[in-house]
């Protein structure tokens, strides 16, 4: 704007200068929330690379349990312990096994990557629920937003990582994972023919 005899007159340069600043401004607040920080509203291809990072934080949660196995001679009843655990006197101690967000990432409000991470400790229908036995233990990886964030449901436990696309067969928390509802997923890759909802 130019201001002549004390009128203001818009420019040609200013309006594009001001244009072209605003756009840049939108633009980089559309890749801060929805491309590269946002789990939701990423299609399938990003609902699949959700899925593939948590495959490698629940690989991360397997590792720690075993490092916590041979130094306390049992498993983390709890997978957080594996960040930071207590010892007999209920003093903190510091493990550090698996990274502070993942072991804080229990509720869909805390969801890391559009998934969130909880113990299971009794699994099947609840008219024939069995527990996890003590000297084993299973961690779910859930989609906070079933269908936006994720389409998998992951387990793991000491025999592996399972992955299920059926809904209803996730709710069971098997104590043993099985086909055709669950496979097992040796690496990123096999995410991709894990069964639907409904085989």
């Amino acid at each position: 704007m130019n201001q002549q005899g004390g009128k203001r007159r818009f420019t040609w340069p200013g309006l594009v200068l001001t244009l072209a600043a605003t756009l840049s401004f939108a633009w980089a607040l559309w890749q801060i929330a929805f491309w590269q920080g946002s789990p939701f509203g990423t299609g399938s291809s990003g609902r699949m690379r959700n899925a593939k990072k948590v495959f490698s934080r629940l690989s991360d949660i397997r590792q720690g349990q075993e490092q916590y196995r041979k130094a306390t001679g049992r498993y983390a009843r709890f997978y957080i312990h594996l960040y930071r655990d207590v010892d007999e006197k209920g003093a903190p101690v510091d493990r550090g096994l698996i990274p502070q967000r993942l072991g804080f990432a229990r509720s869909p409000k805390t969801a890391w990557d559009g998934y969130y991470y909880q113990d299971v400790h009794g699994c099947g229908r609840e008219e024939k629920e069995e527990r996890v036995p003590d000297a084993a233990w299973m961690v779910a990886a859930v989609p906070a937003k079933p269908g936006e964030s994720g389409d998998l449901t992951l387990l793991a436990c000491p025999e592996g990582v399972f992955a299920t696309g059926d809904p209803a067969a996730a709710l069971l928390f098997p104590c043993r994972p099985e086909p055709p509802a669950w496979i097992r997923v040796e690496s990123p890759g096999d995410l991709a023919r894990t069964p639907p909802a409904g085989q």
